[in-house]
């Protein structure tokens, strides 16, 4: 029998899965990592704490396989979604520009992104686009951010990439991603498939720091010598370029025909619809990506903090649930709220700590 794995990067971490053609799931690893705040609107990660997670994971995956009688060699593919609106910059060589990049939530560039809509239409940009988290959060505005910050490492800039673009970098060796992450791109024209040549213009950035997009079905490569080895895996597994992780979740949850929707609870939590045309309304801005499904549209609401927020407590208000007992802790805290009266004593949590939803001011 065939196997694949699946990896799902995600804010608060990466889960690597492993599932044999028919879908039934062999085993499943989560390996959490950090985001970093380190000035205010700063949301970064360390694209090097990715791969560390996804190698880490994929041996715990394969030590629990093995015992299944699963092998390396039966192991054929692999796939990998990633969290939206990433700009990791790479060189010719596939190496790092910064150590650090901005995640999706990353609220730097209201400057570059003010400076792009004095020069077209709001509302033009968002109906073409369907870019509706407030502006600036997009990967564009972001590259801007780079060129204006730093010219110099801007110009060594090969490619600004996506999350999962990058892990796939890392295993490939090659340079690709797809329909569904470029739509988060800032300047993706819905209704053609491709880059508006007018808004890469008005941005000012260099059309061919982009990667152009092919479909998440595509097999961009296989396995280089060194991932193969890293991961302990076969040279001859094939790579596909995969999705942006909202397209990817619409898959998973049967959400790819018209009408059809699902509700996520995860870092960030999202309401979708999946239909054959973008669902836009620039008063309430939902958002929409390019589904992994050709012909076919992810239109969300959200709130950008809920398992974050719990994340927050963990770490802030619940130290001492850390550190008292083996428990979970999340599982510790259940039990906290689950003996508080209704109404939590009158304690009001806004869960905005990742700058609120899609809504914008």
């Amino acid at each position: 029998m065939r196997y694949i794995i699946a990896y799902d990067l995600g804010t608060g971490g990466v889960k690597t899965a492993l599932y044999s053609e028919k879908a039934e799931e062999i085993a499943a690893v989560f390996r959490e990592y950090q985001t970093y705040f380190p000035k205010q609107g700063f949301q970064e990660q360390l694209p090097c704490e990715w791969w560390n997670a996804v190698v880490d994971s994929t041996k715990e995956v394969l030590s629990v396989s093995q015992k299944c009688g699963v092998t390396p060699d039966d192991i054929v593919s692999i796939g990998t979604s990633g969290h939206s609106l990433g700009v990791v910059a790479v060189n010719k060589n596939g190496e790092l520009v910064f150590d650090t990049t901005p995640i999706w939530s990353d609220s730097r560039a209201q400057v570059q992104a003010e400076r792009f809509f004095e020069k077209t239409d709001k509302k033009a940009w968002y109906n073409m686009t369907g870019n509706g988290f407030p502006a600036h959060l997009y990967s564009v505005f972001k590259i801007m951010w780079y060129h204006d910050n730093y010219p110099e490492e801007y110009a060594n800039t090969y490619k600004f990439i996506g999350s999962k673009d990058y892990i796939n970098l890392r295993l490939t060796g090659k340079f690709a991603t797809d329909f569904s992450y470029a739509s988060g791109s800032g300047v993706y024209n819905l209704e053609t498939g491709r880059y508006s040549d007018e808004y890469i213009g008005i941005s000012g950035i260099e059309p061919d720091k982009l990667c152009s997009p092919v479909k998440s079905t595509d097999v961009i490569g296989t396995l280089t010598e060194k991932a193969a080895l890293e991961l302990g895996l076969s040279s001859k597994t094939k790579v596909v370029c995969g999705g942006v992780d909202n397209a990817c979740m619409a898959l998973g949850a049967d959400c790819f025909e018209n009408g059809r929707s699902y509700m996520s609870v995860g870092s960030s939590a999202w309401i979708a619809v999946s239909s054959d045309k973008p669902v836009l309304d620039f008063d309430t801005k939902p958002y929409v990506f390019a589904h992994c499904v050709p012909d076919m549209y992810v239109s969300s609401t959200c709130i950008f903090s809920a398992g974050l927020s719990l994340r927050y407590i963990r770490d802030t208000i619940c130290r001492d649930l850390l550190k008292s007992t083996d428990a979970d802790p999340y599982y510790l805290m259940d039990m906290e709220a689950n003996d508080s009266p209704v109404g939590s004593n009158g304690l009001i949590f806004n869960p905005s700590l990742s700058g609120g939803s899609s809504i914008e001011p």
